[in-house]
């Protein structure tokens, strides 16, 4: 069956890495802004669940059957990268002909981890999960599963790349992987797949596959929202950001500080905030704002601002009619960017009750413009990435020199339970875990602190990553304040701030 195009079938000029692929059946397609930028081991997403299991069948070939079929029914998760001409990336999909060229694919990306029982289940997990966010020189599949088997108890830790799947495509994915463990589980063994036909499920992409599409006719509307980015992004320079210990790093994997916002506390926070006419996201962004003007003082207490450039938006809506409906999910990266200016935070160098809650209400504010120009972000949604990319103010922000100060990242993923369920079948799930990692060159900014969070089971998950060369790993930016040397544990000072603030908020 021939995939929906721009999928194309003609492989003659197409180059696969380390090997030939002129005898091999293959498709192909562009690869969008957004999934060329992320290409490669520069940006990816490891997570990873703790299963409790009833039947004692569960194996790493159990685990295999499972991708086997999911690979049939989301055949993107095997394409590659490859070349279609100098500096021309494509995604590429080679057909395979039987199921020993299949069993050896599996051999590749479902992997067995070791036991856990010297350690524990949740330490052999983090363990994995730290040298996955390594940044690696060798090239790595856009999708690989490990398995930690227990007694009763397993894990499963993910490897994404981040330009196949986002967060909430993550959080999709390992849903259809869990419910195929459970039917292989339950139904026996593997049925028999006619390979070929998959091809017609490859997806297009989300600028193609978007209701009102990329090719759309501009109108002022867009050209408002591309102004608005222009803005944001002429920002930069100005913006009021905090310093980076060490400035000149190496490349370095990305360090983290975790924390969790009890179920009770965040339903607590729910409340408080639609009664201040405000969200989780526009607090988020208010205590990350108000955090960066409380830890360093400011030099003119006019204007700051604080731009956040890069605010992740899922759309998967824009391509569908009903985005929990898992009929319609598709493996491709499905996001966009908002941008938002927290303004004039002299304003709350001093501390005020109502600080965060004011700030949150300008914050949404800004969201609701967002809102109007959601529909057609597939018409304007390149045209924003060349102005940020061009525009004076980052090219000010992002010097060839690594800068010396960074701003806060905040990307808000939101309720994942109905991308996410609590069992599947003889399957148990607890712990989910999200950690992305960004090996951002030089250029691109030697430090930053990102937080990704997202609620499951009422409980808010939150990962604040870091670049360890810029800022010192957790454990030495923990050692260096009880030294009492501030200044080399910035990003934990940051995290601990943004916590006090939430903690502190009347409930």
């Amino acid at each position: 069956m021939a995939p929906t195009l721009p999928w194309k079938s003609d492989s003659s000029n197409i180059t696969l890495l380390n090997r030939d692929s002129s005898q091999k059946p293959i498709w192909h397609r562009h690869q969008t802004p957004l999934e060329s930028t992320a290409y490669g081991d520069l940006n990816r997403i490891i997570s990873s669940v703790q299963l409790t299991c009833t039947s004692k069948k569960f194996t790493i070939d159990v685990l295999k059957t499972a991708v086997r079929q999911l690979r049939f029914d989301h055949p993107a998760i095997a394409t590659e990268h490859a070349w279609a001409g100098p500096g021309r990336t494509v995604f590429a999909y080679e057909v395979l002909q039987s199921d020993v060229e299949v069993d050896a694919w599996l051999d590749g990306v479902v992997l067995d981890a070791g036991s856990s029982s010297a350690s524990g289940l949740a330490a052999a997990i983090e363990a994995l999960t730290t040298e996955l966010v390594k940044p690696k020189t060798e090239y790595r599949p856009v999708f690989l599963v490990y398995h930690i088997p227990g007694d009763g108890e397993h894990g499963l830790v993910f490897f994404f790349s981040h330009s196949v799947f986002d967060a909430t495509g993550c959080f999709q994915l390992m849903d259809l992987c869990l419910s195929r463990i459970a039917d292989a589980l339950e139904g026996g063994g593997r049925k028999a797949l006619a390979w070929g036909e998959e091809t017609g499920r490859l997806p297009t992409a989300f600028l193609d596959a978007a209701r009102i599409s990329s090719t759309a006719e501009r109108t002022s509307e867009d050209e408002e929202m591309v102004k608005r980015i222009k803005e944001v992004v002429d920002s930069l320079p100005t913006a009021h950001t905090l310093p980076t210990p060490f400035p000149h790093p190496a490349a370095s994997p990305p360090g983290v500080f975790s924390h969790a916002i009890p179920a009770a506390q965040l339903s607590a926070l729910l409340a408080a905030a639609r009664v201040n006419g405000c969200t989780i996201f526009s607090l988020l962004m208010a205590v990350m704002s108000i955090a960066t003007v409380r830890l360093r003082p400011l030099v003119n207490s006019s204007r700051v601002n604080i731009p956040y450039l890069f605010s992740p938006v899922d759309a998967r809506p824009l391509t569908c009619t009903d985005a929990y409906d898992r009929n319609e999910w598709k493996v491709r990266i499905s996001m966009g960017f908002n941008s938002y200016v927290t303004r004039d935070l002299g304003r709350f160098v001093s501390e005020g009750e109502e600080d965060v809650w004011t700030l949150a209400r300008e914050v949404r504010a800004q969201t609701e413009v967002h809102k109007k120009h959601y529909e057609r972000m597939a018409v304007w949604w390149t045209d924003v990435l060349t102005t940020i990319s061009k525009g004076p103010g980052q090219q000010a922000r992002f010097r060839i020199r690594p800068p010396t100060e960074w701003l806060p990242i905040l990307s808000s993923i939101g309720v994942v339970d109905k991308y996410l369920s609590q069992s599947y079948g003889p399957l148990t799930v607890s712990e989910p875990r999200l950690r992305p990692a960004y090996s951002a060159p030089s250029s691109a900014g030697a430090g930053w602190v990102a937080l990704h969070c997202f609620t499951w089971n009422g409980r808010m998950e939150m990962a604040w990553s870091f670049p360890e060369g810029a800022m010192g790993s957790a454990a030495q930016q923990r050692a260096a304040l009880q030294e009492g040397k501030e200044g080399e544990a910035v990003a934990l000072r940051y995290v601990q701030e943004c916590m006090r603030l939430l903690d502190g908020l009347p409930r």
